[in-house]
C-alpha cells in the first residue's frame, strides 16, 4: 500500500524540480506599436478607400539603404498592414516588423510608381516590453507619446492628401 502511494508523490515532485529548475527564455513583448491612418482630403473627409482602390499599397522596410518589402505570409496581416472601419472612415492600420532592441525605424508607404511617403517610427525599449514613442510622417511630427495633444487618445492619425 505505501508504494502505491508513494510512486505518484515522487513523479509529481520530480515533475515541479524539474520544470521549476530549467532557465525560461524571456523575449521583448511589443506592446503598442500599431500605427493606424487615416488620409483625408483638404476639407477634412476621409479618402483612405479611394486611395486604397485607385492605387493599392505596398510596404517596404527601408534599411541599410534598401527597400525591403514587408511580407510575412504566415500572418493575417501579411503585407505589413490591415484595413478596418469606424464611423464610415476606413483606416489601414500597419504592422511593422520589430526586432528586440529595435530603437527607430523607416517604412516607406508606396501608393503607385510615383508616390511613396515614409513613415519615421521611434520605439521606447523598457525592460521586456516595446512600444512606439513617436511617429512621422514625411518628415513631420504626427504622433509623439510625451505630448498632452495625444495622451490618452486613439492613435489614428489624419493624413491631408492632395491628390489621389
Amino acid at each position: 500500500m505505501f508504494k502505491i502511494m508513494i510512486y505518484p508523490i515522487i513523479v509529481v515532485a520530480t515533475t515541479i524540480f524539474i520544470s521549476c529548475s530549467k532557465e525560461k527564455d524571456i523575449s521583448s513583448k511589443f506592446i503598442d506599436i500599431n500605427i493606424d491612418i487615416d488620409f483625408v482630403d483638404n476639407k477634412g473627409e476621409s479618402i483612405t478607400k479611394q486611395l486604397l482602390d485607385q492605387n493599392g499599397l505596398t510596404l517596404f522596410e527601408y534599411k541599410e539603404n534598401n527597400k525591403i518589402p514587408i511580407f510575412k505570409p504566415n500572418l493575417d496581416a501579411k503585407n505589413g498592414y490591415t484595413t478596418y472601419t469606424t464611423n464610415n472612415n476606413t483606416i489601414i492600420r500597419i504592422f511593422p516588423p520589430l526586432s528586440e532592441g529595435l530603437k527607430n525605424q523607416k517604412i516607406l508607404l508606396q501608393f503607385n510608381e510615383n508616390t511613396i511617403d515614409t513613415l519615421d517610427l521611434s520605439y521606447i525599449n523598457s525592460g521586456n516590453s516595446m512600444y512606439c514613442k513617436s511617429v512621422l510622417y514625411n518628415s513631420s511630427l504626427v504622433w509623439d507619446v510625451s505630448s498632452e495633444e495625444y495622451r490618452n487618445k486613439d492613435r489614428i492619425i489624419k493624413i491631408v492628401k492632395s491628390e489621389i
